[in-house]
């Protein structure tokens, strides 16, 4: 076995660690996220089911407060969806985290509008910051959600283009477009007779 220095090795694209060694490394510690964030979304949805019990009264502070436990624990869930597709895919999907945002701001004007429902005393400065906050919730949502829209029209035309290239490449094209293209390429009068002997139709069948 021949041996390296140091210094060559950090001269060279080579890595100090095995790659293989940082793969399985990185792997387990994804998978040991995973099983923390359903402990954590286990014992969350416990909690929240337990202080559903005991709030009184019931309606409207119970069910508010429910609904805010539930989105939180809906939040752990899709964190750790995001874990497991890194750990089984290997990459991290934008889709999971503007799902996770859109979420979070939902549940933050859930507990405003509440804090606002449950005042008794309601000063005008708390007031407006409160229609401020909520305000601002609703523009990252609306952000967000089209945010999201563009990632999935971006991915659905980029599954549409592959089809197509790779029927290009194999020359087993069949969808309406490439049957034009090839239907335009065949009547395509030529730029130029190959002999003057020969007529342009008869020039371009010999070529």
């Amino acid at each position: 076995m021949k041996y390296k220095s140091v210094k060559g090795l950090l001269k060279s694209d080579e890595s100090l660690i095995p790659v293989t060694f940082i793969d399985k490394l990185e792997d387990i510690l994804h998978g040991f996220l995973g099983i923390v964030l359903f402990l954590i979304s286990v014992l969350a949805a416990g909690y929240s089911l337990l202080r559903l019990i005991e709030t009184r009264p019931f309606f409207p502070l119970g069910m508010i407060q429910a609904i805010n436990d539930i989105l939180f624990v809906v939040i752990i869930l899709e964190i750790m969806r995001t874990v497991i597709v890194r750990f089984t895919d290997g990459i991290f999907q934008l889709d999971n985290f503007l799902i996770i945002g859109v979420i979070a701001a939902v549940r933050h004007i859930l507990t405003v509008g509440a804090s606002l429902t449950m005042e008794k005393e309601k000063t005008t400065e708390n007031f407006n910051r409160s229609l401020m906050e909520m305000g601002v919730n609703t523009g990252i949502v609306l952000a967000l959600v089209f945010a999201l829209f563009l990632s999935r029209a971006a991915r659905a035309r980029l599954r549409l283009r592959r089809p197509r290239a790779l029927h290009r490449r194999r020359g087993e094209c069949r969808t309406p477009v490439c049957r034009a293209a090839a239907h335009r390429r065949a009547n395509r009068p030529c730029a130029a007779p190959a002999s003057r002997t020969l007529r342009p139709a008869e020039s371009c069948a010999k070529r």
